[in-house]
């Protein structure tokens, strides 16, 4: 990937525009160019060991960047590149959820219209080698990381089948894979949208949800943004356009006096739906400018526990390497360390060679509509509820509906089989850790809920059992996670 390709992602990760950076003109402070020469040659003189002048170079870097602030940091290039791709919501992969199961790594979920799902893959299969390697008793990151791969190329999967005796080779071809970010359902006639982080995608996934409201009719909408850690902030603006009304969405007040500052706005003329938004402590950054927004403008209600407080902005910018700065110095007669100057100075091509690294700077600061500063304060809910706690170690949230395709009996291994004894224990029964395995214990715990819930007692999963299991589910949601309920009750 050329830099050049990577500039608007690293230009929009917050708010979509191009700022200046650490200009390093002749007339500036030359005694402290000189102090820090020395002091490298100070370290090479005296240091025992061999030095490595690029790993030099980006550990001094990295003292000069992370000791601004918190969210001033440098990253190498496999760093920064992991970063953008977070921003972005892309990677090269086949489109799985993965989990650790044993020795095994098991096929949680594949996701819809993925290579996974062309290729055959399936949920619950257990993937036993990857290009011949065997991934038994490895970690679920390793898995991965050997999974994956650039777009375009193959990777040979084994895999063993529930009821299969022998392993069957799966041949599927990476792509590149489009994180969706949203989540979205309908509560008891309420719609219900959370979105995870701020990625390029937000946007596009959000107008899909918006869709499914419209069609099912839905008037009244729960946004979820808790645990939403921030991101690209020109999607969370996208979001208030379709939720704030008509005005003022956020102020962006930049300390450079060369770079202009921001209003963003909402043309929306009319609200369509009555809103509740969900926050709490981990609710940061572009998540605070959509809530903030919602907030100011009485657009809808808050509920939860105070956000985080960051209305810091963040840019990143490619570092020239030593040898780039004399290079491109020598050829402009420019004196700069940020290689988008080079590139929107003289539409230069700039290559990775000749960048030691990123760094992500705090060059401004956000405000709400009514001119509210929240670094450090955070977010205060119209409506207090602490959030919800772990029942027996299991998060209410991570527990999907049983899918009520097959009947599981004793000794069945299915995904379904984990959701159902993570609900028979936030319900009381005495189940062991839950896992993929139907077993004795679980069949006999099954047949006392069957008994309790009037069901044919036949100790398996089967479709009356698994209907009653998703009711329970959604009861146990609302009972548990209190904010949701507050919202659902508000609503209704």
């Amino acid at each position: 990937m050329r830099l050049r390709k990577l500039q608007f992602v690293a230009f929009s990760i917050l708010f979509l525009t191009q700022l200046l950076f650490l200009g390093t003109y002749v007339e500036a402070a030359n005694s402290e160019t000189g102090y820090l020469e020395e002091t490298m040659r100070f370290v090479r003189e005296k240091y025992v060991e061999d030095i490595n002048e690029r790993d030099l170079m980006q550990s001094t870097l990295q003292g000069i960047f992370n000791g601004l602030d918190k969210y001033t940091t440098f990253f190498t290039v496999d760093e920064a590149e992991a970063y953008l791709a977070d921003i972005e919501g892309v990677y090269a992969g086949i489109g799985t959820v993965l989990l650790n199961y044993g020795d095994f790594i098991v096929v949680y979920d594949v996701l819809p219209n993925s290579p996974a799902e062309r290729g055959g893959l399936m949920r619950g299969d257990r993937i036993t080698a990857v290009d011949g390697m065997s991934c038994v008793g490895i970690g679920l990151d390793t898995a991965i990381d050997m999974i994956k791969g650039p777009a375009g190329t193959k990777v040979f999967l084994e895999i063993i089948r529930e009821n299969q005796k022998y392993g069957v080779d799966v041949e599927i071809n990476r792509e590149v894979i489009k994180i969706n970010p949203i989540e979205h359902n309908i509560i008891d006639g309420v719609g219900y949208i959370k979105i995870t982080i701020f990625n390029d995608n937000v946007d596009e996934y959000f107008r899909s949800a918006l869709q499914v409201m419209n069609k099912a009719n839905i008037k009244k909408l729960i946004l979820d943004l808790r645990d939403n850690p921030g991101g690209e902030a020109g999607e969370a603006v996208a979001v208030a356009e379709h939720l704030v009304p008509k005005g003022l969405i956020t102020k962006l007040d930049f300390k450079s006096e060369q770079t202009e500052d921001l209003s963003f706005y909402s043309k929306l003329e009319e609200q369509n739906f009555e809103l509740v938004v969900l926050v709490n402590s981990l609710t940061a950054s572009a998540s605070e400018i959509l809530a903030g927004a919602i907030q100011d403008t009485e657009a809808g209600t808050l509920i939860g526990t105070r956000t985080y407080g960051k209305s810091k902005v963040q840019n990143i910018f490619p570092m020239l390497t030593p040898e780039a700065y004399e290079k491109y110095k020598n050829k402009f007669g420019i004196t700069t360390v940020n290689a988008f100057d080079l590139i929107d100075s003289y539409e230069e091509e700039i290559s990775y060679d000749d960048i030691i690294g990123w760094v992500k700077i705090t060059t401004g600061e956000y405000f709400t509509p009514l001119g509210r500063r929240i670094d450090r304060l955070g977010l205060v809910p119209d409506i207090a509820i602490e959030d919800y706690s772990l029942v027996n170690g299991i998060d209410i949230h991570d527990i999907d509906k049983l899918r009520n395709k097959v009947i599981l009996e004793l000794q069945s291994e299915d995904i379904d089989v984990i959701n159902a004894e993570k609900i028979l224990s936030i319900l009381g029964y005495k189940v062991e850790k839950p896992d993929m395995c139907l077993d004795s214990n679980t069949a006999k715990i099954i047949k006392e809920y069957q008994q309790k819930k009037g069901i044919g007692l036949t100790s398996k999963l089967d479709k009356y059992t698994q209907v009653a299991l998703n009711q329970d589910l959604e009861r146990l949601i609302l009972e548990i996670d209190k904010q949701l309920g507050k919202a659902v009750e508000l609503l209704n």
